[in-house]
């Protein structure tokens, strides 16, 4: 299905829902996509729900280069915060971690949205009502006012 993101202006913060099989190439698409944005890329609060995620085809070199093109692309990364939210999938996210970190980024990993939006100091219920939108997008055989090929 793949990844769609929002960012909500009320709390300063960008969701991003990984959904279904996700690809390195889908992901650097969804980082090139955010950095172009700049006025939301200076968001320090992120959360990412990759509870419906396959992201086994994601290796260590795909997570060292994606961070790479965070660095690369000049937003400063510093001081920002990420909670993963992931069922499966929890050594990517890890991998994440370790690599962000470098950036100055504090990634957490989260079995569950809730306890993530704590952390985030966000309200969980907009959070998760954005979660769900996310998805049921993702899902649509309906994108843009188009079919999906």
């Amino acid at each position: 299905m793949g990844i769609a993101g929002r960012h909500i202006e009320a709390p300063d913060l960008i969701v991003t829902v990984w959904d279904g099989s996700v690809t390195a190439a889908e992901w650097a698409d969804t980082v090139q996509n955010q950095v172009a944005y700049r006025s939301n890329s200076k968001s320090m609060r992120r959360l990412t729900d990759a509870r419906t995620a396959d992201s086994s085809n994601i290796t260590e070199d795909d997570v060292a280069a994606i961070s790479a093109s965070y660095a690369r692309s000049g937003v400063p990364l510093s001081g920002v915060k990420l909670a993963i939210v992931a069922n499966e999938g929890w050594a990517t996210a890890q991998q994440v971690e370790t690599s962000l970190s470098n950036l100055g980024v504090t990634t957490v990993v989260f079995s569950d949205a809730h306890t993530a939006c704590v952390w985030l100091g966000v309200d969980p219920a907009v959070v998760v009502a954005t979660i769900n939108d996310l998805r049921r997008e993702l899902r649509s055989p309906v994108r843009d006012g188009e079919p999906l090929k």
